[in-house]
């Protein structure tokens, strides 16, 4: 799924084994008929957490996929005691996020470039 949805494998079993195992990490797959078209993941540090990785596969972006993935994310976060949740995201997904009611704290430029 994350090389489909970031071309390369960012997060694969083999690397990420040990955080598997951890109950502090939580990973989130969302299909549609039977296809998985989106990814998320959660961080949790006692009640605050980092939301991560929230993909959607290019043909099916702009469908509600990703909003019904992170509101079961929050959701799961809340139920494990989670009072603060914090995310990453790039300008393109801004308004799903602020939707869902984040609201921006600062801004940072990781890569800058020119086509």
């Amino acid at each position: 799924m994350n090389e489909a949805l970031h071309g390369w494998p960012m997060l694969n079993q083999a690397y990420y084994e040990f955080w598997l195992s951890r109950s502090e990490l939580s990973f989130y797959l969302a299909y549609l008929d039977g296809v998985p078209i989106a990814t998320s993941a959660a961080m949790q540090t006692g009640n605050q957490a980092s939301i991560e990785f929230v993909s959607t596969l290019q043909q099916y972006r702009n469908q509600g996929a990703a909003s019904a993935l992170c509101l079961t994310t929050l959701h799961d976060l809340h139920n494990k005691g989670v009072h603060t949740a914090t995310l990453r995201a790039s300008h393109k997904a801004n308004a799903l996020y602020t939707k869902l009611g984040f609201k921006p704290y600062f801004q940072t430029v990781v890569m800058s470039y020119e086509v």
